[in-house]
């Protein structure tokens, strides 16, 4: 079933269609499905699921059932990101998340005590490093004493996707100011040091640089709301295709 259900999903067009087909309470049982199948690797029946969570996530109906803060569902779904996880699970969970994120009205949630995401979201790109007293302090409490032994996540893709979450966080004036108050650009700045992949080194810098950057003026605070001229558009477009080179 869940194989069919990702293949009709593809599309966001079809998405919805088969969003529209699912009431929320069998959202919450795909949502006890997928953990009981990742905590259970016999159970392959359900290695279609991710890819059906992440189709749907492009779904806003589906997101706002992800968020709704009295259904606990996203947090099911975050301790999916570690590396322990198959690179297909935490993929889909990571990518998912990502889509979440443009929802910028969910930011204080997601980011407050009852979602706690940015520790998810630096840890798989913290390493061994160890910071002074101060800065160690401002770290979410999951990233403070990482052990010597602490890797990265392996993949130069998922890299890049934990990247455009905290990007999409940077966005709102709020998450500018989290990300910089509990040491989102210390954990960055040893990053960008270790990566060595030209488009994930970019990404990591296109993260950094609201994080450096002074605040923008009143009217221009909520940086997606910021009209941007169309030659500028593809003036930064061609930028980016050029910088992503080898």
């Amino acid at each position: 079933m869940f194989a069919i259900l990702s293949n009709l999903s593809r599309r966001q067009l079809d998405a919805l269609e088969v969003f529209n087909r699912i009431n929320a309470e069998k959202l919450r049982l795909f949502v006890t499905k997928f953990d009981a199948a990742n905590r259970d690797p016999a159970k392959s029946e359900f290695q279609f699921l991710p890819s059906l969570f992440v189709n749907l996530s492009a779904v806003s109906e589906f997101r706002k059932v992800l968020m709704d803060d009295s259904r606990l569902v996203i947090q099911r779904l975050l301790p999916f990101m570690d590396t322990k996880f198959p690179l297909a699970v935490r993929g889909a969970v990571m990518r998912l998340v990502r889509n979440c994120t443009f929802d910028s009205e969910f930011h204080q949630w997601l980011l407050g005590p009852k979602v706690s995401l940015l520790s998810y979201l630096l840890l798989p790109l913290a390493g061994p490093e160890e910071f002074d007293e101060e800065d160690t302090d401002k770290l979410p409490v999951d990233l403070q004493f990482l052990p010597a032994e602490k890797t990265r996540e392996p993949d130069a893709d998922l890299r890049v996707v934990l990247l455009e979450s905290l990007l999409q966080l940077c966005c709102t004036e709020f998450g500018r100011h989290f990300l910089r108050d509990h040491g989102g650009y210390l954990i960055l700045r040893e990053f960008h040091k270790w990566e060595t992949n030209p488009a994930v080194r970019y990404a990591c810098e296109n993260a950094v640089d609201p994080l450096i950057s002074d605040e923008p003026l009143d009217h221009m605070k909520d940086l997606k709301r910021v009209d941007v001229p169309d030659h500028l558009v593809q003036e930064f477009n061609q930028i980016n295709k050029t910088l992503q080179e080898p």
